[in-house]
């Protein structure tokens, strides 16, 4: 809104016009994504950075993006419609950018290639310490986030926000299955959407590396969340800081590109699903995607075990991760 009105003026709310909005979009256009990190527009407002970047030949952000932010923008429009009678209508509706790709070719999968090197980097094999992962030295960091996640959206296809926030007590047990509770019992627990909150049985992989053994450490040390080394960005959501690392880690191991993100795990895991002979309704109940009766049918109790049956089945071909088992791997330095 900052950047808003100080483009296009600080007015009462009613002498907005399209023509406005309409100019906002156009700048939005030109920008680089995270425009306000890069050096050479620091400092500028919209306007002008707009401009500059367009002369610099600066790769503008994509359509989700300027969707996105045109947005937030609008959307103080609706909250008004919605609180006073005499709001304005909103200046941005269909504004929006229709998408020319599929919401599914946002984001690609990780290729086999890219998944061997994500699980061959210093912090799977081998790290100088915490702080230093992009070194290679002797320190396997199995009891942090940082080890654990990634792997844990590679074989469940839970979001990242959705893992980062799990306390130890979501890691539940019923009828000899062991499973996730993704749950938003607790302050600063969110989900996505009301189909979000779901069972996901833990897979075999998951439990030859170990993650047991983090679960009872975290459980002998008293502590509430999973992954307590993991902090809440200031905008109040777990993700925010560790997606900025997993960027950098992506570029630090040279597979960084516009098309892959951590949400390509969610990708991943699809495919492998499909790959699998998973059904299809098994594999949205795992991901929480939203169909009615779903989220009730495959809780817990005899459809638990439904969805167990298909985990089993579930498999990357073509992709060794034994190096990472518990039995594979040497001594580690606390």
């Amino acid at each position: 809104m900052e950047h808003f009105i100080a483009a296009i003026g600080d007015r009462p709310l009613d002498a907005y016009t399209k023509t406005d909005a309409r100019a906002y979009k156009s700048m939005l256009l030109k920008l680089p994504a995270n425009w306000v990190k890069f050096s050479e527009l620091q400092g500028l407002p919209l306007d002008k950075a707009s401009t500059k970047a367009q002369e610099l030949g600066m790769e503008p952000m994509t359509e989700s993006n300027v969707n996105k932010l045109l947005g937030f923008v609008g959307s103080f429009w609706t909250w008004a419609s919605d609180q006073y009678d005499e709001a304005p209508a909103n200046p941005f509706k269909g504004l929006k950018i229709k998408q020319r790709k599929r919401i599914r070719e946002e984001r690609d999968p990780f290729s086999v290639e890219e998944l061997r090197a994500i699980f061959s980097a210093p912090i799977y094999t081998g790290c100088a310490s915490l702080r230093e992962w992009k070194r290679p030295g002797a320190f396997v960091p199995r009891n942090s986030g940082m080890f654990w996640v990634p792997l844990l959206s590679l074989f469940t296809g839970a979001r990242m926000g959705e893992i980062i926030q799990l306390y130890v007590e979501d890691v539940r047990q019923e009828d000899g299955i062991t499973f996730l509770d993704l749950n938003d019992n607790g302050e600063d627990k969110r989900l996505k959407t009301t189909y979000s909150q779901r069972s996901i049985p833990i897979h075999a992989s998951i439990l030859d590396k170990g993650f047991m053994d983090h679960v009872a450490l975290c459980r002998s040390q008293g502590q509430k969340r999973l992954f307590p080394d993991l902090a809440m960005g200031e905008d109040g959501y777990y993700s925010t800081p560790f997606s900025k690392h997993f960027s950098r880690f992506l570029r630090a191991i040279g597979i960084k590109n516009r098309k892959n993100a951590f949400h390509s795990f969610r990708h991943s895991f699809e495919d492998a699903c499909r790959d699998s002979d998973i059904p299809k309704e098994i594999m949205d109940a795992l991901q929480g995607h939203g169909q009615e009766g779903m989220s009730e049918r495959y809780g817990r109790g005899y459809y638990l075990k439904k969805l167990d049956e298909a985990m089993k089945r579930f498999q990357y071909r073509d992709l060794d991760l034994s190096h990472l088992n518990v039995l594979a791997q040497k001594s580690e330095r606390p």
